[in-house]
């Protein structure tokens, strides 16, 4: 007959007869065995003299089936009621334990209320607004036990975490939440962020201060976003209202880590897609500051840097806000960002910093001296924009003829020659920060959409295109940045001639007649809703996303694949 047991995990596990058997043999003879022990102990202290002194007869062996297991008690740095530490020190009367809290005052937070407090042994907790630090006694024999970074996981209890905070965020609002988030090193050196939302944001931002130390705990330990991964491991930490941060001033004074990079050729940025990066670079171009409008309405600064490095590419750095007004650099010094985040628009990748961003110019690095000497031969030279040309593979092409709209939910390219271009309305009056079609009222230019009245406009294109292969014809949609490079002239340049010379305003169009290109594109409606079966093929747009040279060393044997497919073999 087999007995058994569930473990926590919910696997169960057999036990037979014979191994039960044995093991309640073991167990009684070291019952018996500390039974006798016990009684030669008290045999023995019944013959002592009462005057000598002796050792109390509480020792049992250690292997006792009696012995009950006592969880250890803790002393908490942030115990709330003085006179139940008080009541723990009577109870355990070790000389350094008492030293050690009735010489470490302590200042403590609470995430919950937002209130902090220094208190003592001796004395009552006095509420002060904020964290007040005491002098620190960096002395690592008074050290409370820290748990290292790199071992959190979400499936951690109990753990704290003694930190230094390197960098602050910043307050913020996203999404109507309201966000604060620092990042802060162990005695490691390993990086973790901490986050507070909404409440426990505004009341942690203000206590939180940049290069000091704090202990951790009863935090919220959760995987990291792929997306942001700003430290090395593969969690981060969201404060809760439980959560406890205190004051450390107990412990060694952790150094501020060197800013170490781990940089991306620009050849390369293109594997990394909505994922942060670190680079190095010449700066090349930098542009004026400038306002635009951001998704929420608000007028934002925005400088633009034009970075190359040496395997011939270049791309689009964006700065934003107070980093973008406080710029002070020149064309042809060396810049090292850490955390640039990746983004793709109409086939280009362009990077943006973040508030987590950390710009160094002219670092001290190798990788500076190098740079340098190879811009110095190579300034002149031609470089290639960092884009995501992977329509001209082929493997999303489409005929024009086989393009069912109803079903296509991605992205494909088509080969196609243009047959025709719509001259009127070729170009429009906008908006100077949003693009929108402006209103003309009374002389002066209203844009709906920024609620902005202003005595000057800029041209944008807006071109309709017909275009065919040996399937079939369509209509597509070209805006105004493909439309520049379409035509090789900006829309300005373009429009100045409607009124004046036609003709020549015309010509810029009727260069693209019977040119052939590939092109990306992407299905929309009117409306901007999602596509159904009873949405009309009149409703939809193509929308030409990018568009390229034909390679035909790609080209033709994609037709060969073709036809070998249809039955023709060469």
């Amino acid at each position: 007959m087999n007995f058994g047991f569930l473990t926590a995990s919910g696997k169960s596990v057999k036990v037979s007869e014979e191994a039960l058997k044995r093991a309640k043999d073991i167990f009684g003879n070291l019952e018996s065995e500390n039974e006798t022990v016990v009684k030669r102990e008290a045999d023995a202290a019944s013959n002592i003299d009462a005057s000598t002194p002796t050792r109390p007869l509480v020792a049992k062996r250690f292997c006792s089936a009696n012995r009950q297991f006592k969880s250890p008690v803790f002393i908490s740095s942030v115990t709330k009621d003085i006179s139940t530490r008080n009541h723990l020190l009577d109870a355990f009367p070790s000389a350094e334990c008492s030293k050690s809290l009735e010489t470490s005052p302590q200042t403590f937070f609470n995430s919950a209320t937002g209130a902090s407090f220094k208190e003592t042994p001796n004395s009552n907790k006095t509420y002060s607004p904020a964290v007040t630090l005491s002098t620190p006694t960096r002395n690592r024999k008074n050290c409370k036990t820290a748990t290292p970074v790199k071992l959190l996981t979400p499936y951690c209890r109990n753990w704290r975490l003694c930190v230094r905070v390197t960098e602050l965020e910043g307050a913020r609002r996203y999404r109507e939440t309201d966000v604060f988030s620092f990042l802060a090193v162990d005695d490691s050196g390993v990086e973790v962020r901490i986050t507070a939302f909404n409440e426990l944001a505004q009341k942690i931002a203000k206590q939180i201060e940049e290069g000091k130390m704090y202990y951790i705990s009863k935090a919220l330990v959760k995987p990291i976003n792929a997306r942001f991964g700003r430290n090395n491991i593969d969690t981060e930490i969201v404060v809760r209202p439980e959560t406890e941060i205190a004051l450390c001033t107990d412990a060694p004074l952790i150094s501020s880590p060197k800013v170490r990079f781990c940089f991306v050729k620009l050849k390369n940025v293109e594997n990394f897609l909505d994922h942060e990066i670190d680079l190095i670079g010449v700066i090349r171009e930098i542009s004026e500051i400038r306002e635009i409008v951001n998704k929420n309405g608000e007028m934002i600064e925005r400088r633009d840097l034009e970075i190359v490095d040496d395997t011939g590419y270049v791309i689009t750095v964006l700065l934003w806000g107070e980093r973008a007004r406080t710029f002070k650099c020149s064309v042809s010094q060396i810049i090292a960002i850490k955390r640039a985040f990746v983004r793709e628009y109409q086939g280009f990748i362009s990077l943006t910093t973040t508030n987590s961003s950390k710009v160094v110019i002219d670092p001290d690095l190798a990788e500076t001296r190098s740079l340098s000497h190879w811009y110095r031969n190579n300034k002149n030279g031609e470089f290639s924009l960092v884009s995501t040309k992977w329509f001209l593979n082929f493997d999303v092409h489409k005929w024009i003829g086989e393009v069912n709209e109803k079903n296509v939910s991605e992205n494909f390219s088509i080969v196609a020659m243009i047959l025709n271009v719509t001259f009127h309305n070729a170009t429009y009056k906008g908006c100077e920060k949003c693009r929108k079609k402006v209103a003309e009222i009374e002389g002066r230019y209203r844009c709906n959409k920024c609620s902005v009245v202003s005595d000057d406009f800029k041209y944008f294109y807006s071109l309709n295109l017909e275009v065919c292969d040996f399937t079939g014809t369509h209509k597509i949609n070209v805006f105004n940045d493909i439309a520049e490079r379409l035509l090789g002239e900006t829309a300005d340049e373009v429009a100045k001639y409607v009124k004046y010379d036609y003709d020549r305003y015309c010509s810029y169009f009727r260069k693209l007649f019977f040119k052939k290109y590939v092109f990306r594109i992407g299905i929309r409606t009117h409306e901007g809703i999602v596509l159904t079966n009873k949405i009309d093929s009149s409703q939809v747009n193509w929308l030409v996303l990018d568009f390229s040279e034909i390679s035909y060393d790609l080209y033709v044997p994609y037709l060969e694949k073709c036809l070998s497919l249809c039955g023709f073999h060469r």
